[in-house]
């Protein structure tokens, strides 16, 4: 008997294979030309993963036994896989989509409509104190990193979508794994910064009365009343605390996906990514707002995060009762032309009214 070579042997393995992936609508076809019965040949790989995967208890609520320990180690295939990549390409991009895209829409519209909100009565040759460095810092430091996540967030998010078509395989893939690395290191900065926040400038932040009145008025963004408000308005109070709150679920559940040894299954990952990207959303969209405010929407609302002082007619029109209260003890209001000189003395105490 003639012996097989290695390269026989090769050809028959590779037949096999071809035969296991073949697609059954072949030798049919060629059964219908000659008018012939169908003959439809089985795929015994696509038979075997389908029995693993829709068999009954397939998820880990009756997993297997492997010698490997640990989170689903014992289930081969999870169902809820392609259930959670059907929902995120499906519903969780579009959506947020939308939601991105509605904001941009909105605050567009409004500056057509509405224009900037000026200083009445012009600005004003006298500026009141209003951060100090220490509180400039903190707040560019996690506004920053804001940026920077939510830039390589959205990179993630849509860029398979949006990118991929554009830039090609090879640039997409240099620039999301750049973005992936990126972000995963500005995560827990990101979180420390606004720690560093919290302490500065949480206790301008808690209610006070007039917050209510304030929000049912539209923050004077709507018609020409400007309601009245201390350090901080409920506008900003409430980007505050969606941003402490929300920042935290984000880094609880950013570290459950970059550490997934700790322990949590699929469906708590799974969970994670959701509360992750919808969080992510919510914030990005308050803090559109916020940038825009701070920039195109209302006049001298910028100044003081750039320099610690505001002009005094800006902050009487928006933030009366604050300036009330510096008056009353003595506060820091200067003319204009004394800051520079006043820059360079800034000391540890903060003036009255203008305390962390």
């Amino acid at each position: 008997m003639r012996e097989t070579t290695p390269i026989h042997r090769g050809g028959v393995i590779l037949l096999l294979f071809a035969l296991c992936l073949a697609n059954p609508a072949v030798p049919a076809a060629e059964a219908v030309a000659g008018g012939e019965t169908p003959i439809v040949v089985p795929n015994p790989g696509s038979d075997l993963w389908r029995a693993v995967r829709q068999r009954e208890g397939a998820t880990a609520e009756m997993p297997g036994t492997s010698q490997v320990k640990g989170s689903d180690s014992g289930t081969l295939i999870d169902a809820r896989g392609e259930q959670w990549r059907r929902y995120r390409m499906e519903r969780l991009i579009p959506a947020a989509g939308w939601i991105l895209g509605g904001v941009l829409i909105v605050l567009g519209l409004f500056r057509l409509v509405r224009g900037q909100v000026p200083i009445e009565g012009g600005r004003s040759a006298r500026r009141i104190l209003r951060y100090r460095m220490a509180e400039r810092i903190a707040h560019w430091s996690m506004a920053l990193l804001f940026l920077l996540l939510a830039a390589t967030g959205l990179v993630m998010l849509f860029g398979r979508t949006l990118l991929l078509p554009l830039l090609g395989g090879e640039s997409f893939g240099r620039l999301a794994v750049l973005s992936k690395g990126t972000h995963d290191i500005a995560g827990p900065l990101f979180f420390v910064a606004m720690g560093w926040m919290f302490l500065r400038f949480v206790s301008r932040n808690l209610p006070e009365p007039g917050d209510l009145r304030w929000l049912l008025e539209g923050g004077g963004m709507v018609g020409d009343r400007h309601p009245s408000a201390g350090f901080f308005n409920t506008g900003e109070k409430i980007v505050f605390w969606l941003t402490v709150l929300g920042g935290t679920l984000m880094a609880v559940t950013g570290l459950l996906m970059l550490l997934p040894l700790l322990g949590a299954d699929r469906f708590l990952l799974q969970l994670s990514h959701l509360l992750h990207s919808a969080t992510a959303v919510v914030l990005m969209s308050a803090i559109l707002g916020h940038i825009y405010i701070a920039t195109l929407g209302m006049e001298g609302a910028m100044d003081a995060m750039k320099s610690g002082w505001a002009d005094l007619n800006w902050a009487r029109q928006h933030h009366d009762r604050w300036v009330e209260e510096v008056e009353r003890h003595g506060g820091e209001i200067v003319e204009a032309g004394e800051i520079a000189g006043k820059a360079g003395q800034e000391t540890s105490r903060d003036s009255p009214g203008a305390s962390a």
